[in-house]
């Protein structure tokens, strides 16, 4: 799913809005070589991949640091959705890793929970 970015889900704090829409571009991207994905493709969805987990890890990391310096009361509960989307997006890394799996059908599945767990979330 392509996902465009608009102030509807801004949550008014500059460098977090950034974060979400290079997330977002980033997933795009890999929406985009979801879509017409052959065999030769399976380096470039190991790396974009790879950098989508990278991008998001280093946004919930930059998200919890400023949880604890606004002393946010939902922290924990917070903290816990991260932790539960880290796991899920590993998972999906193993799976795009291993040489039996349909690559297209997972990166697909991946690329779907990444851009509508962030909407979400």
């Amino acid at each position: 799913m392509r996902f465009t970015w608009s102030k509807a889900i801004s949550v008014h704090i500059d460098l977090i809005d950034e974060q979400h829409q290079n997330y977002f571009n980033i997933s795009n991207r890999l929406y985009d070589l979801m879509q017409n994905y052959t065999e030769k493709d399976e380096l470039k969805l190991h790396i974009l991949f790879d950098e989508l987990l990278n991008y998001a890890f280093y946004h919930l990391a930059s998200e919890e640091s400023f949880f604890e310096e606004c002393h946010y009361e939902e922290t924990y509960v917070h903290v816990k959705e991260h932790d539960a989307y880290r796991k899920k997006m590993i998972d999906f890394r193993q799976k795009i890793r291993e040489s039996d799996t349909d690559k297209r059908h997972i990166g697909e599945q991946a690329q779907v929970f990444a851009t509508s767990w962030l909407i979400e979330h």
